[in-house]
């Protein structure tokens, strides 16, 4: 234990000042008022060689007033576990908090904390007072990223009184569900204790304490299900950003305490989850992805106006830790350019002001990589002849799910389907006989009525082919539910241009009015027509006359091979277009995980700090 002594000579304009308010004046940013208080209870304080034990006391002028102070060690177990120490000075260290680290004892938790580790690498922590000495701000156990220690009392005294008062600025990220309407803006909303549930906060009409926090959309799911904000706050409430954003409608990723079923839901626009859903959800961090990125402050040193000698004339007194090194996802920086131990620095003494920024951890990233997977959607097409359903064939052996337009126009004829009753309904019993009960649609008298009049054919098509498209729609809907991990499924899809082209565009006033429709790759398979015309006449029995009519109803093959994503060439035997099949499936593969890659490259590189990712 160390022993210090403070004496002082009570001068003229301090006559009649309190004891314990003199003595806070002459030690302001030294020792804390309630540690004062504390002394003179506790009789380490004399008046005029006498012990005084009331801090009302009205000095008089002349008298002397002795401080005696014991520190005391804090009464904390030491623990030698790793701290990721980002830079540190003779007044302050910066570190990155990991998830699943309490700040300081509490009665649940009375050792192993960030306390306790900061003792065993600070040693002169334990002279400090109180249970949790150096922490002059906390994050919640589960949120991730920068805090600032003090590292003595008048460095911890300073940072109190700039929290206090707001004097800094800190920058959190939020991987949350769903996509924030409008993109950026502010919510300022009292937070006060849950009314009946003890361990939560919440947003409180009356009795709460008044908070406000700005976001702003880094970047949004293409499929709405998540997006990662910048979250700014103007006020420190418990669980502050967690209990606004879920009131936002956007509860953060992993939050077991604030998420609800009802905005993960939303997020997948979704009744209810399905099992594959589910499934991505438990792949998640179970911890709230919540991540202190970045903290500008000014340093405690610099008092009355003055800058310190160690942050003068460009030198700055620090060391930057091995994870900064070598982890190469923090940085600190000031204004005028200054490199030290391989890292970027500005530093002037008339702008003290430290800016820390410190990347999330990897679980944003995979999280983020999780919640994009989708089943890979592709319409396979192709002209009369090219061999398309042999593909299909091909692919369905592969074990792709696939479906087939053709049978879908099948189950659209049966008795009382949505087909068969349109056509009723338009054409009366022309294409349906009236002899027997449930009759399908007779297919071979609507092909011979569509062959001989154009403009039947078209409203024939108008009429069946959105039918089509929806239950395509419906195949790939059911599989993104059932098992959206699914790497793809292919729609043959003859028509699948012609359609495209004839469809209204939809208007799209829900949730997620402002995001892009799922479109699927497009793989053509291609024959030339002399090639494609001696099949169809030999193998399927018909005439030149009907090849030429039916490519009359489909785009000419170059235009559609063009529109296309992938070709497949269907030139060769079986064997050839077993090879050209399998090469579509590791084309597709890649360009799927190309996606994912692209997805993640660029949260990190909206997450990254100074210097990082060029």
């Amino acid at each position: 234990m160390n022993e210090l002594h403070y004496d002082f000579i009570v001068e003229q304009a301090e006559a009649l000042q309190r004891l314990d308010v003199f003595l806070s004046r002459k030690l302001a940013g030294k020792i804390s008022r309630e540690k004062i208080k504390r002394a003179i209870l506790t009789e380490r304080v004399q008046v005029a060689g006498q012990g005084c034990a009331s801090p009302k006391r009205q000095l008089l002028c002349g008298e002397r007033v002795r401080l005696e102070l014991v520190d005391e060690p804090a009464a904390l177990a030491p623990d030698f576990r790793e701290l990721r120490i980002l830079y540190q000075d003779g007044d302050i260290a910066v570190l990155n908090k990991p998830a699943g680290l309490s700040a300081h004892p509490s009665p649940g938790e009375p050792e192993g904390t960030l306390a306790n580790r900061l003792l065993a690498h600070f040693p002169q922590l334990a002279q400090m007072e109180g249970e949790r000495p150096g922490i002059v701000h906390r994050l919640d156990k589960d949120t991730t990223g920068l805090m600032v220690i003090a590292l003595n009392e008048p460095a911890r005294l300073k940072l109190v009184e700039d929290f206090a008062e707001r004097n800094l600025h800190k920058e959190y990220l939020a991987l949350v569900y769903g996509v924030p309407r409008p993109a950026e803006g502010s919510i300022e909303l009292p937070i006060g204790r849950h009314p009946t549930n003890k361990v939560k906060m919440a947003v409180l009409a009356k009795g709460g304490r008044e908070a406000k926090s700005d976001y702003r959309t880094l970047y949004a799911d293409a499929a709405g299900r998540f997006s990662l904000l910048a979250v700014t706050i103007h006020s420190g409430r418990t669980h502050q950003i967690r209990v606004h954003l879920t009131h936002l409608g956007h509860p953060i990723i992993g939050d077991a305490v604030y998420t609800d079923a009802r905005a993960v839901r939303k997020a997948f626009g979704v009744k209810e989850l399905s099992a594959g859903q589910t499934e991505i959800l438990s792949s998640l961090p179970a911890h709230q992805l919540l991540h202190a990125w970045r903290l500008e402050l000014e340093h405690p040193a610099r008092l009355n106006g003055q800058a310190v000698e160690a942050l003068q004339n460009g030198q700055p007194r620090a060391r930057v830790a091995s994870a900064l090194l070598h982890g190469g996802q923090q940085s600190v920086t000031r204004h005028a350019a200054q490199t030290y131990d391989g890292q970027s620095a500005r530093n002037t003494a008339a702008d003290p002001r430290l800016r820390f920024c410190c990347a999330p951890p990897e679980e944003f990233f995979s999280a983020a990589r999780a919640l994009s997977a989708s089943v890979q959607r592709v319409a396979l097409t192709g002209n009369p002849g090219c061999g398309k359903s042999s593909v299909l064939r091909l692919l369905a052996r592969e074990g792709v799910p696939t479906w087939s337009a053709d049978e879908a126009v099948a189950r659209l004829y049966q008795p009382d389907a949505d087909g068969w009753r349109m056509l009723k309904a338009r054409f009366g019993s022309r294409f349906i006989p009236e002899s027997g009960n449930g009759a399908a649609v007779d297919k071979k008298a609507l092909f011979s009525a569509m062959y001989n009049d154009d403009q039947l054919r078209r409203e024939v098509e108008a009429i069946i082919h959105p039918m089509v498209y929806a239950d395509m729609e419906g195949f790939f809907e059911a599989l993104e539910r059932a098992a959206p991990n699914t790497p793809l499924a292919v729609a043959e899809v003859p028509l699948y241009f012609e359609a495209l082209a004839a469809r209204k565009p939809q208007k799209n006033t829900g949730k997620n009015a402002a995001l892009p429709a799922v479109a699927p790759l497009v793989a053509g398979v291609h024959c030339p027509l002399a090639e494609r015309g001696e099949r169809l006449c030999n193998i399927r029995g018909w005439s030149r006359d009907m090849v030429e009519k039916m490519e009359s109803w489909q785009w000419p093959e170059a235009k559609k091979m063009a529109a296309a994503d992938f070709i497949v060439e269907n030139t060769g035997d079986m064997a050839a277009l077993e090879r050209e099949t399998r090469k579509l499936l590791g084309q597709i593969s890649a360009l799927r995980l190309q996606r994912l890659d692209a997805v993640e490259e660029t949260l990190r590189r909206l997450a990254a700090c100074p210097g990082e990712h060029g």
